[in-house]
C-alpha cells in the first residue's frame, strides 16, 4: 500500500525512495539481528543520513531540503514499516526543527551542521514531566523537558538508565541528569512545538508499523491452507482483515493533517495531534489482535517476522502519550479552549 492522503509529488518521490533503500538494505534478516544483540545500525544510520533525510525538515540555509511536515509523513511511515532501528523520526522530526526554531545561535552553529549530516544522534524526551527516551543510549544530543522548559544536552551532561521494554530493538532508556547545566534553555514555546512535533511523527511512524502487521497477515491469509482452501476466503477472516484495514487507512490522513497545522501552533495543533496519536494506537491495537488471530500459534514465535513489529507497536502506543492520555488532553480542549495549555501540561497523564 502507498501513501496518497494530500501527499504531493516530493513527499511520493520521498517516500518511495527510502522505501527502496529498506528494501535492499534493510531485509528480516538486518531486522532480526538487531533485535537479538540490540545496538545501533551505524551502517544503516550512515546510509539513510547519506539520502539527506535526516535534515528533510531543516531550512537549506542549514543545509536541508527545507520540506514541510507534511511532506515527511509518508516517509516516516516507510521507517515503521520496514523494521528498521534507527532514531530517525526523533533527529528528523523534532530535534532539528526545535533545534533551528528555538535554540541560541551558539546552539544552531554548534549541533545543526552534525544532526542534518548524520554526524550526530538525537534522542528526545519532550513530553512534559517524561525522562524516556528511545536511542538514549546512543545519542549524542538529547532535547528534553526539565520544569517547563525545554533544553539541549549533549554527551557527557546527562546518564541514560536502561528501561525494559517490549522492543529492545528501540534502546529505551531513562535520562538522568544529577547537575543542569548553564546555557541549555531553549527559547519560549519550545516545549508546545516539540510536544506536538512529537506526537504526530510518533503517530505516522505507528501507522508504517500497522502497514506492516497488516500486509503480513494479508500474505498469510493468502498462502495459510485449511480444508483445501486459503483461510483468506473465509468469510470471517475477510472480516477481521477489512475491520484492520479500514481503522489503519483511516488513521493515516490524520498524522498528515496534524502535521500540516503543526507549525501554526495552539489548541488545533495539539488537537489534530492527539487526534492522530489516539486514532494510530487504536488502529496498531486491533492490527495486531487481527494478526495474532489469523497468523495463529506460529504469530508468536521468534522464527516468524509477525512478533517485531507487534512489539515495537506495543512500545509506540504508550510512548508520547497513551491513546487514553490523548483521549483526556481532547477533552480538556473541548472542555477549556483557551486554558487547555494551563491545565494539561501540568497533568500526570504525561508520566504514563
Amino acid at each position: 500500500m502507498t501513501f496518497s492522503y494530500g501527499a504531493d509529488e516530493t513527499a511520493k518521490e520521498l517516500a518511495a525512495g527510502l522505501r527502496d533503500f529498506f528494501a535492499g538494505e534493510c531485509d528480516l534478516e538486518r531486522v532480526r539481528a538487531t533485535w537479538a544483540e540490540p545496538s545501533l545500525d551505524a551502517e544503516l544510520w550512515k546510509g539513510v543520513a547519506g539520502l539527506g533525510l535526516t535534515g528533510a525538515l531543516a531550512s537549506e540555509d542549514a543545509g536541508g531540503l527545507g520540506l514541510a511536515p507534511e511532506e515527511i509523513v509518508p516517509a516516516i511511515e516507510e521507517i515503521g514499516y520496514s523494521g528498521a532501528s534507527l532514531p530517525l523520526v526523533d533527529t528528523l522530526a523534532v530535534a532539528i526543527p526545535v533545534i533551528e526554531r528555538f535554540g541560541s545561535a551558539q546552539q544552531r552553529a554548534e549541533l545543526l551542521p552534525g544532526l542534518v549530516s548524520g554526524e550526530l544522534v538525537a534522542a528526545t524526551a519532550v513530553m512534559a514531566g517524561g525522562d524516556r527516551a528511545m536511542f538514549a543510549q546512543d545519542a549524542d544530543v538529547v532535547v528534553i523537558e526539565h520544569d517547563g522548559a525545554l533544553h539541549v544536552l549533549r554527551r557527557g551532561d546527562y546518564q541514560v538508565e536502561h528501561v525494559g521494554s517490549p522492543d529492545p530493538a528501540s534502546r529505551l532508556g531513562r535520562i538522568r541528569v544529577s547537575n543542569w547545566p548553564a546555557d541549555t534553555r531553549l527559547h519560549e514555546g519550545a516545549v508546545e512545538y516539540a510536544s506536538t512535533q512529537v506526537v504526530w511523527a510518533a503517530a505516522a511512524y505507528l501507522n508504517g508499523v500497522s502497514r506492516r502487521m497488516l500486509d503480513l497477515t494479508v500474505d498469510h491469509a493468502k498462502t495459510r491452507e485449511q480444508f483445501g482452501r486459503s483461510i483468506g476466503s473465509f468469510q470471517a477472516v475477510k472480516h477481521l482483515i477489512a475491520d484492520a484495514w479500514v481503522a489503519t487507512e483511516s488513521s493515516r490522513p490524520c498524522a498528515w493533517f496534524a502535521a500540516t497545522v503543526a507549525g501554526a501552533g495552539g489548541a488545533e495543533a495539539t488537537a489534530a495531534a492527539s487526534v492522530a496519536k489516539a486514532s494510530a494506537s487504536d488502529a496498531a491495537r486491533l492490527v495486531g489482535d487481527v494478526a495474532l488471530q489469523v497468523h495463529g500459534g506460529i504469530g508468536f514465535t521468534w522464527e516468524h517476522p509477525l512478533h517485531f513489529w507487534m512489539k515495537r507497536g506495543k512500545l509506540l502506543e504508550n510512548l508520547h502519550g497513551s491513546r487514553e492520555f490523548h483521549a483526556r488532553r481532547l477533552a480538556v480542549i473541548v472542555r477549556d479552549d483557551p486554558a487547555w495549555q494551563h491545565t494539561i501540561f501540568a497533568h500526570d497523564a504525561f508520566h504514563e
